[in-house]
């Protein structure tokens, strides 16, 4: 008997085995597959990580900042994780969408970093850690935190 060409087969219900049609311009393709490379990803598994991470936000309740305060406001984030490596920092950009229920909201901070571009779901113990940049020459906000203990980073 011939061994079959191609990968094995996946488990019962670990196959991906609905498709999505995605109609793109020429632009918009190329933009996408640089962006892609940046984040030294594959094409697709960009475009289901990002359209996951927009189809999943992290619900928070904050009570320091709302939507007008944060949306489209710069900030200056470094975030640690407990061991101090840092896993992302950089200047981003806050996007806020406010939950229908019109009390919580969910928070990420869009940019680039050296290792690609990062979106980072924040969740209520980082959206505390948001405070008014005091350079804002820098950046409007800034965030700094520990990811797993999530401490306040001594200010440098």
């Amino acid at each position: 008997m011939k061994k079959k060409i191609g990968r094995p087969p996946l488990p019962k219900g670990r196959a991906k085995s609905v498709q999505t049609g995605l109609r793109l311009s020429g632009e918009e393709d190329a933009i996408i597959s640089r962006i892609a490379a940046d984040a030294a990803r594959k094409k697709v598994d960009w475009i289901r990580e990002t359209i996951l991470t927009a189809a999943r936000p992290l619900w928070i309740v904050c009570e320091k900042w709302g939507k007008s305060d944060l949306h489209g406001k710069t900030v200056e984030f470094k975030l640690t994780a407990h061991e101090g490596r840092i896993t992302a920092y950089g200047l981003g950009v806050f996007f806020v969408v406010p939950h229908r229920d019109g009390v919580r909201l969910a928070i990420q901070v869009h940019g680039p970093t050296p290792s690609g571009d990062w979106r980072v779901n924040l969740d209520r113990r980082l959206a505390d850690c948001i405070e008014r940049h005091p350079d804002l020459s820098l950046a409007e906000f800034r965030c700094f935190a520990i990811r797993e203990s999530l401490k306040r980073l001594p200010r440098t």
